[in-house]
């Protein structure tokens, strides 16, 4: 088995997103691997006609806030942390920057924040645990 250097973790700033942060730094730990986390932010779900907006502007500083929050808490634990947003397909876009990247394993909560999100990125665990190249666990 190969070891793992380096883990993928998408975070939306739910609860859930931040519980696979917390396996993920548990499972990093021990073996130094280093951790980026990654937020996608889908403009088509928001707006289909605008690229700067202020729904856009204010989904970024969010995100920025709880990046900021993971990145706090990977360094508790000295783990090296790296960021990245993305735009477009929530899914398309962590397949893609997984295999660009060449993780060695996905930690992704099972469900997202708020109503909508939680049944669109349950949908997006679901494609990721299915599409992936690489392992992924799913935290609940």
């Amino acid at each position: 088995m190969k070891k793992v250097k380096s883990i993928l973790v998408p975070l939306d700033g739910s609860k859930n997103s931040f519980r696979a942060l917390d396996f993920a730094i548990t499972l990093a730990k021990p073996i130094n691997a280093s951790i980026t986390g990654i937020h996608c932010i889908d403009l088509q779900l928001v707006l289909e006609y605008a690229v700067i907006d202020p729904v856009s502007i204010r989904l970024e500083k969010k995100a920025h806030q709880f990046l900021k929050t993971a990145k706090k808490n990977c360094a508790k634990n000295r783990i090296e942390f790296k960021q990245k947003i993305l735009r477009g397909k929530t899914s398309e876009k962590i397949l893609q920057f997984s295999k660009k990247g060449k993780f060695d394993l996905i930690v992704m909560g099972s469900k997202g924040e708020g109503m909508v999100q939680e049944m669109l990125l349950g949908s997006v665990s679901h494609e990721i645990t299915h599409r992936s190249k690489i392992p992924v666990v799913i935290v609940r």
